[in-house]
């Protein structure tokens, strides 16, 4: 969608791209507030929708993104052959760990600012379920349990989001 911005997350199968699979994907877009998932069996057409979905993005925001979301995302593409969208060259691509872990980088290094710490800390909301329990509702084919899993860290990505904006540390 045309100069829209995004919150997006992936659920995974483990922690290597190359062998690994994309279980899904959920993105909020910010002006709608819509959340849409893209989960299955099916990797091939979860990555191709999501693709389509963000094409003529202005921004897509992801937490811990460019270390684990993108560089997955991008592996996964690459093995199925799928053209990116058109304009993924011109989105901005934002990391909200990179922006919200300098408190913690800088003054206690024993916390890694996890988004469960931040859901904790600032919203009262511990995630429900880990991202190594969706390893084993993937291997049960409980596609809902995932689905839910990736939208709460959505949720909570974006409460860290509207956080940042307020505290100024980045333009909405």
């Amino acid at each position: 969608m045309l100069n829209t911005k995004y919150i997006f997350d992936i659920e995974t199968t483990g922690l290597t791209g190359i062998q690994d699979r994309i279980t899904c994907i959920s993105i909020l877009n910010l002006s709608t507030k819509k959340i849409t998932s893209f989960y299955g069996e099916d990797e091939k057409k979860i990555i191709t929708d999501f693709w389509k979905e963000i094409d003529g993005a202005l921004e897509i925001c992801g937490y811990n993104s460019n270390s684990f979301d993108w560089v997955f995302l991008t592996q996964r593409t690459l093995v199925h052959n799928i053209p990116v969208c058109p304009t993924f060259h011109k989105i901005k691509l934002t990391d909200l760990r990179l922006i919200s872990t300098l408190f913690f980088t800088c003054y206690n290094k024993s916390v890694k600012g996890t988004l469960d710490q931040w859901g904790n800390h600032f919203f009262g909301t511990s995630k429900e379920t880990s991202g190594k329990e969706m390893i084993k509702a993937y291997k049960k084919g409980d596609w809902e349990t995932i689905k839910k899993h990736c939208e709460e860290d959505i949720s909570i990505t974006a409460e860290l989001y509207k956080r940042l904006v307020h505290c100024r540390l980045i333009r909405y």
